[in-house]
């Protein structure tokens, strides 16, 4: 969805969409590496998660989009020692880990559990 509004925004869509093959499921790095396109324009993640794809890079930090993720407990889920751990596994280091492995930024935390 960004990357076609992008593209709109740039003036360029008409070109790109006349040649553009459209992955409707999974992952586009995927019609790269079998041939069904030339180009793949995906969150860099999931891109990774194509172990064949050769990541060129990010867009230019000025067409770039972020997207965060957080999670927030409720009243009454704050006090269930599950959602809890759950919050405390999600922002710990083996997850930071794999979240940098996969591609993605780690932001500075505010959580208290």
């Amino acid at each position: 969805m960004y990357f076609a509004g992008l593209l709109q925004r740039l003036g360029i869509a008409e070109q790109v969409n006349a040649r553009a093959t459209i992955i409707d499921t999974g992952f586009t790095a995927e019609a790269v590496v079998d041939g069904r396109a030339d180009i793949a324009v995906q969150l860099l993640s999931e891109h990774r998660s194509v172990p064949d794809a050769t990541i060129v890079g990010p867009l230019p930090d000025e067409v770039q989009q972020i997207t965060e993720f957080s999670a927030v407990l409720g009243r009454a889920g704050a006090v269930r020692p599950e959602n809890q751990a759950l919050m405390r596994y999600l922002i710990g280091s083996r997850a930071q880990e794999a979240y940098l492995n996969a591609g993605m930024e780690i932001a500075q935390t505010s959580a208290t559990t």
